[in-house]
């Protein structure tokens, strides 16, 4: 299975599992703890459960409301682009995971009787977590934007005396062809990608991504058709 974070924004507050089942109206189970610490969690998306809320309410355990905003992050995305607007967005992100990692541990320091976390009164505790939470939301909004560069902008234009970005793509799917009519097709094929990339400014980007895109699956189907 694969790991997933998820971004649905939540609001919390702390209340023992006695506190939230007379909040509920409910005798506590014989069978579990009534002192036991925990988060009285509301989902704001999701409907209401309790008339006194206008999202769905639920009670989590203090140990697994903790853990679940309190991941280490790995960033694994692409380490650079030729876009400066691109390279901002990839090297935000990469100082951001450090950042929630770093509140991650000493949040987690709590452990230690002697941590400065666990000294910190009730209400800056709950400040520092809703930080984090708010800090993981915004992470995940960089890590979606970078996803889409690749999609917007598969490829970029190589220096000079290296292939063209339209060189590239057509290349990237047809390896070299001895026949000379395929070579030719491919490269005006290239040069097409190449004169929409020279196009590309801050309005079109989406609408030149897609003609290139359309322009390169042109170019497969007519080198197969030179070989039917």
């Amino acid at each position: 299975m694969e790991t997933f974070i998820g971004t649905k924004e939540i609001t919390a507050k702390p209340m023992k599992r006695i506190d939230y089942n007379n909040y509920r109206g409910w005798e506590c189970p014989k069978d579990e703890n009534p002192l036991d610490d925990g988060y009285l969690v509301e989902y704001p998306e999701d409907n209401s459960n309790h008339p006194d809320h206008e999202g769905y309410i639920s009670w989590s355990p203090k140990e697994q409301f903790e853990k679940a905003y309190a991941e280490p992050i790995t960033y694994a995305p692409v380490n650079h682009s030729d876009y400066p607007h691109e390279q901002r967005v990839i090297d935000e992100a990469k100082e951001l995971a450090v950042k929630i990692n770093n509140l991650n541990k000493f949040i987690d320091s709590k452990i230690n009787e002697k941590s400065v976390f666990h000294i910190l009164p009730e209400d800056e505790q709950q400040r520092l977590r809703s930080q984090l939470l708010v800090m993981r939301h915004y992470y995940s909004i960089l890590m979606y934007r970078i996803d889409h560069f690749k999609l917007t902008d598969p490829d970029k234009i190589m220096t000079a005396g290296g292939p063209t970005l339209g060189e590239k793509r057509v290349q990237r799917n047809f390896n070299p062809s001895a026949k000379k009519e395929v070579e030719e097709l491919k490269q005006k094929y290239a040069d097409m990608i190449d004169i929409l990339e020279a196009l590309r400014d801050s309005t079109n980007g989406r609408e030149v991504s897609l003609a290139q895109t359309q322009a390169e699956t042109s170019c497969m189907y007519a080198v197969k058709s030179l070989f039917v």
